[in-house]
């Protein structure tokens, strides 16, 4: 039997793990922080359908040393959490590779789902040979599969060689379907090519909208999109923009490009805050009689960590001018749910600005305090592109 480790408690890989065990592979998953290694089966997939219904149930599964894990592993996953800050993502991923490096035995296949730069799966490569004593082809095989955020579906997949049989039916049960000889290299320059094409439209549309008021903003958004695109989607693969931007030379055009990317997108917070002032100006509203509600989910356990760090950094700009802030969550394994905040929500006498971060944390939220029918004023923001607003007035949606 085919005998797979996935490494990293994320839900990308906890959603790859259970589906191999859908489709009768032996799979286990490493907790990268605990240095602990768990052995899942149908029962445990089919109590546990997402990694946060996993956690606190070490004590009933099976528990092994990482490092036998590793060395029994056919096929490796390589899908840790990255949560260094910016300027230390790269040291924190080649620490988690290096780890795998170790323990990794002759003829393994490790297939990596985080985003590199241009090269670097050649300098992947290299480091795990320096590492495991073992040599490329020969000794292990490497495969290229960068995922999606907060999904099992790769933006493409390149090979160092040409793929067994065996790894080819292995990425099968995963729904892989973009199988073919791609070279690793040619990988790397479709996803870079697919990202900064993606986040040059978003950049144009962003600098378009800082010129213009919010009603004329208003009137072309639906065209642009920029109704369509919240915070959470702006800062989805932002991990995969900084690393690409690392690896290209300087001076080049598409390195000045990427690098104006990177100021705009990371600039957007600081757009929303100063539209928030100034909605509160033309509301009149005092900081001291206002509270401001930042409804918006993220997985804490997504490979990526942008969008935790930039909810948390939106939290901080908010709290230096509005001290009554309040954190909320759609997602129902959220300890902020937005059904156990609803009644500090309405039951405050202060004014309330709702901010939400996607448009699915929009719609519960309207929803929720619409069924509440509170009295009160409301005014609800999107933090989407162009920062759209809509006020409720007297307990009624408008």
């Amino acid at each position: 039997m085919v005998n797979v480790v996935v490494y990293g408690l994320s839900a990308e890989s906890y959603s790859m793990a259970s589906t191999l065990i859908k489709n009768g592979v032996s799979a286990s998953i490493v907790d990268e922080e605990m240095q602990m290694a768990t052995q899942l089966n149908q029962d445990i997939i089919k109590n546990t359908r997402t990694v946060h219904d996993l956690i606190g149930r070490e004590h009933l599964l099976l528990i092994k040393p990482v490092e036998a894990a590793l060395s029994e592993a056919q096929h490796i996953f390589f899908a840790p959490k990255i949560r260094s800050p910016p300027e230390d993502v790269e040291s924190e991923v080649n620490s988690r590779l290096r780890e795998v490096a170790r323990n990794m035995s002759k003829g393994t296949t490790l297939i990596y789902n985080l985003p590199v730069g241009l090269g670097g799966s050649e300098s992947n490569s290299a480091l795990l040979e320096k590492i495991s004593g073992l040599s490329i082809r020969e000794g292990f095989d490497y495969v290229y599969a960068p995922l999606k955020p907060l999904s099992t579906e790769p933006y493409c997949i390149g090979f160092l060689g040409k793929p067994k049989k065996e790894l080819i039916n292995l990425l099968s049960k995963l729904g892989f379907k973009a199988f073919n000889t791609s070279s690793c290299e040619i990988a790397e320059a479709f996803h870079a090519s697919k990202i900064v094409s993606t986040y040059s439209l978003l950049a144009t549309q962003i600098e378009v909208y800082k010129m213009l008021e919010a009603a004329e903003r208003g009137k072309i958004g639906k065209q642009l999109g920029g109704k369509d695109v919240f915070i959470d989607d702006l800062f989805s693969q932002m991990l995969d923009v900084r690393l690409i931007l690392s690896s290209l030379p300087p001076k080049e055009t598409l390195m000045h490009l990427t690098s104006n990317i990177l100021k705009i997108v990371e600039g957007f917070t600081r757009m929303l805050v100063d539209e928030l002032k100034a909605l509160m100006k033309a509301f009149e509203l005092k900081a001291s009689k206002t509270k401001i509600i930042l409804n918006w989910s993220v997985d804490k356990y997504e490979m990526r960590g942008d969008r935790l760090r930039v909810r948390q950094n939106l939290l901080e700009r908010l709290r230096d001018y509005v001290g009554d802030i309040l954190s909320t969550s759609a997602a129902p394994w959220d300890e902020n749910n937005i059904n156990y905040k609803i009644k500090e929500i309405i039951g405050d006498s202060k004014t309330k600005l709702l901010i939400s971060g996607s448009q699915v944390d929009h719609k519960v939220l309207w929803e929720k305090i619409a069924n509440e029918r509170p009295v009160g004023e409301y005014i609800f923001i999107k933090a989407n592109l162009i920062c759209e607003t809509t006020a409720a007035r007297t307990g009624r949606l408008e």
